[in-house]
């Protein structure tokens, strides 16, 4: 837990690193305050949570056909490397595709973060949990606008996406290296009640009941023609995309998802100028140093 959290933080450090120093990534560039604005601050960000999107799905089908730990490493490691390929970025389609490369990490690692822990706490110790990550998310962002915006006007804009990306990806290859996969389904309550009843101790008189004539014992394993059968891996698990698409129908058809995207999607719009923006506003339109503003 520690070091997912760790990671957390150091992964959403990385995603407003540009922001602090957006006037002087504008001037090395050469764009007048128009092209700062759009090429900078809207089109790299579209970009960032484009590919970021869809990379949760993506990655979330895939932690059920391998070892989620391991793909964590693996997922972080893309976009963190792309973070480090921006320190020797120098024009504007190399940050470009290095910051939408950096956004696919961001939104292939939270679902496999939810997914281990969901198998390593139960349901009522969850909640805790994912407080936790969600600290970690917001004190990253938080610290990565602090590090540009500290080293960014000493050192240059390059710098401070050195000093995320390093550290960010010492710790997934440390989660790649050392934690464990756990247990699927392992904390989920009919599983541990399952697992209560088969080591109590058999009792002494066992009820035997003879089988009729001509009657025949079902396997309950033997009707493998399952949805899940397009896809099988060597240890077991299983995969199926019409089984994914149809939890991804269900999710969108339930009352209370639905909520939460129609009350979340609209703040997305000032949270993203305010995150994107601000800085920079406080820096050239009100006169503070970059450092105060960040």
């Amino acid at each position: 837990v520690i070091l997912f959290s760790l990671c957390t933080i150091l992964l959403f450090a990385d995603q407003n690193l540009m922001a602090p120093n957006l006037t002087a990534i504008a001037d090395y560039f050469g764009f007048d305050e128009l092209e700062r604005d759009r090429k900078l601050g809207g089109d790299i960000s579209l970009a960032f949570f484009v590919l970021g999107a869809p990379a949760s799905f993506l990655v979330g089908c895939l932690a059920d056909l391998s070892n989620r730990s391991r793909l964590f490493g693996i997922t972080v490691g893309i976009g963190e490397g792309a973070c480090l390929a921006t320190y020797w970025a120098k024009t504007y389609p190399q940050l470009y595709i290095c910051r939408a490369v950096t956004g696919f990490s961001l939104g292939g690692a939270l679902p496999l973060i939810y997914s281990v822990l969901g198998d390593l706490f139960a349901a009522d110790e969850r909640h805790a949990v994912s407080a936790i990550v969600g600290i970690g998310s917001g004190a990253g962002i938080a610290l990565g606008q602090a590090i540009s915006g500290y080293l960014g006007p000493t050192f240059g804009w390059h710098l401070p996406f050195l000093v995320v990306s390093v550290p960010a990806l010492l710790t997934a290859l440390a989660v790649f290296l050392t934690v464990e996969d756990p247990e699927r389904g392992s904390m989920e309550e009919a599983v541990m009640r399952e697992r209560r009843t088969r080591d109590e101790p058999e009792s002494s008189s066992i009820e035997m009941t003879p089988l009729g004539i001509g009657e025949v014992v079902e396997d309950p394993l033997s009707n493998s023609e399952s949805t899940l059968s397009d896809g099988v891996m060597g240890n077991g698990i299983s995969f199926d995309c019409r089984l994914q698409m149809r939890t991804l129908r269900e999710l969108l058809s339930t009352p209370t998802v639905l909520l939460m995207l129609v009350q979340g999607a609209p703040g997305c719009v000032p949270w993203g100028i305010v995150n994107t923006y601000l800085n920079d506003f406080f820096s050239e339109n009100r006169g503070m140093s970059v450092e105060v503003s960040s």
